[in-house]
């Protein structure tokens, strides 16, 4: 049996109330303030000429970072995926949106993509479907969620 559309978004919530839980916040740096590094200087290195622009997919990029969202169809989620799509274009990063799953069943859920798409035209979206989906499902609706997005492709 397959979680209710309640069970879904409640996991969802449950990621955004733990992640900005003080409790589940790291406390100091993890056992780095206890490492000391030996100084050692780059003189031969010009920083200005170091570049971490990369090409994947044949798209060019700021750097090979990504951003991970957060899956659609929650209340919080167009704000939060709305936020992050603004810093991927604007460090010309790409931008995985979260599951697609839910969209194989109901195209309505892939209308917060095609908002967050209007409004950061400049971002580039990689689709996120699970390798069970790809499995049962057709060719054509999968190739359907990358079209909605306008996802990145080669």
């Amino acid at each position: 049996m397959s979680p209710s559309i309640d069970d879904f978004e409640n996991r969802k919530k449950d990621h955004i109330r733990l992640a900005l839980d003080p409790v589940s916040q790291s406390q100091g740096l993890g056992g780095f303030d206890r490492v000391r590094l030996m100084h050692s200087a780059l003189p031969e290195i010009n920083f200005g000429e170091v570049s971490l622009e990369t090409a994947i997919l044949s798209h060019s990029f700021g750097s090979p970072h990504f951003v991970a969202s957060m899956t659609a169809g929650h209340q919080q989620s167009q704000e939060i995926n709305l936020n992050l799509a603004r810093a991927a274009a604007q460090k010309q990063w790409m931008m995985a949106v979260g599951s697609q799953r839910r969209e194989l069943d109901n195209a309505t859920y892939s209308q917060e993509w095609a908002e967050i798409r209007q409004q950061v035209p400049d971002v580039r979206f990689v689709s996120n479907i699970g390798i069970s989906e790809l499995i049962s499902q057709p060719i054509d609706k999968i190739l359907q969620l990358t079209e909605v997005i306008q996802s990145i492709g080669i």
